[in-house]
């Protein structure tokens, strides 16, 4: 059986109000894909989401084991613990709705990103 892993992290720049995505993928401790992109008019949040659905979509047949490593606690918090806004419907939460639908469960090992 292969081990995945999806390490993923967003980020944001209200200066350049610009934001962008990075993502790795291991199978097995090797790379077998890196992929990074900017968008425009965005939030932080929506960045770090993206970034792990759009590793999500890579995977184009059955894995049978997948780590995600993410520094963001929203989006761990949004996939174990089922977090939301409380007040205005948000356009970081209709980014889920597709994943959340799937019945997938998460095991979230925490530890700090980065060093």
């Amino acid at each position: 059986m292969s081990n995945y892993k999806l390490i993923t992290d967003g980020a944001y720049s209200s200066k350049l109000d610009q934001g962008g995505l990075g993502l790795v993928f291991l199978k097995d401790d090797k790379l077998i894909l890196r992929y990074s992109k900017m968008y425009k008019h965005t939030t932080n949040n929506q960045m770090e989401l993206v970034a792990i659905i759009t590793g999500l979509k890579c995977i184009t047949k059955p894995i049978d084991n997948l780590t995600i490593v993410s520094d963001s606690m929203y989006c761990i918090g949004c996939a174990t613990k089922g977090w939301k806004r409380s007040k205005s419907p948000s356009k970081t939460l209709s980014l889920m709705l597709p994943y959340t639908m799937t019945g997938a469960t998460f095991a979230v090992t925490k530890k700090k990103v980065g060093s």
